[in-house]
């Protein structure tokens, strides 16, 4: 069963359509990553499955259950939580303030060994408990907002370019946090920037330009893929797999890769 499922999504700003019946799905205790150029829809998608934006067309489950009409703090309680870009911990608030702010959806009793468990996994932050979140380096930030997220125990947890303005050595780290945090049973979808990190620790992986799915596979074959260079080498924006040529190891014929073209249900 699918820890998520998104269905047929599609989303408007005005005239403007910025997804078009975009569907994929995360199994539980797994890493998907959706890679595409800037533009391409996929921080609108993840506010969208969180309900910061209004979902209107289509269809998200939770497990079992249907959220689509769901309002985000509901989102939140059936296990969800979004990691937004840019960070946004509340600079004005000590560390373990915006931890425990985090933790408004569990019991108190477990406050201390959520906190815990933020701390073993990011050290960094224990001796920095006591300081304002905004004096924190950006590294240090990033390992704040997902601690705050991991404190409510969410079963998904959907980051948005958490790498962005950080250092090589500071992007590994997040990286092995996540990778850590996978193997403990959180189901991640990531949005990243940096896609060859990106690729190397997720399991699977989405292509999406101009608001559509283009490719799906394994991250070890999309990071071999023509389709997947030619969106990320600067090319003009790709709308469908008819916008290449139809080549012996075009994405077209790449098993396992499948390729949708999100005018056709999927």
């Amino acid at each position: 069963m699918s820890a998520l499922e998104v269905t047929g999504l599609t989303h408007r700003f005005g005239r403007a359509t910025v997804l078009e019946d975009v569907s994929f799905h995360v199994d539980a205790g797994e890493i998907v990553t959706l890679i595409g150029p800037n533009g391409a829809g996929k921080t609108t998608l993840l506010n969208v499955v969180s309900r910061a934006l209004p979902l209107q067309k289509g269809s998200v489950r939770i497990a079992d259950v249907d959220t689509s009409r769901h309002r985000q703090a509901q989102v939140v309680r059936a296990g969800c939580l979004l990691v937004p870009e840019g960070r946004q911990v509340f600079a004005s608030m000590s560390v373990r303030d915006n931890l425990v702010l985090g933790m408004y959806t569990c019991p108190h009793s477990d406050q201390d060994d959520q906190l815990g468990r933020v701390f073993a996994l990011f050290p960094e932050l224990e001796p920095r408990s006591r300081q304002l979140s905004g004096t924190l380096s950006g590294g240090e930030q990033q390992m704040l907002a997902v601690g705050r997220a991991m404190v409510s125990s969410p079963r998904i947890m959907l980051l948005d370019e958490p790498s962005l303005g950080l250092s090589p050595q500071l992007v590994e780290r997040i990286m092995g946090a996540l990778s850590q945090l996978r193997d403990e049973g959180l189901t991640i979808v990531l949005v990243e920037q940096n896609a060859a990190a990106a690729l190397r620790l997720a399991d699977r992986g989405y292509l999406i330009s101009t608001g559509r799915v283009l490719a799906e596979g394994p991250c070890d074959v999309l990071a071999e893929d023509p389709l997947v260079r030619r969106v990320y080498l600067g090319g003009a924006p790709v709308r469908s797999t008819d916008d290449l040529p139809r080549t012996a190891g075009s994405v077209t014929q790449q098993a396992p890769i499948s390729v949708t073209d999100s005018r056709r249900p999927t």
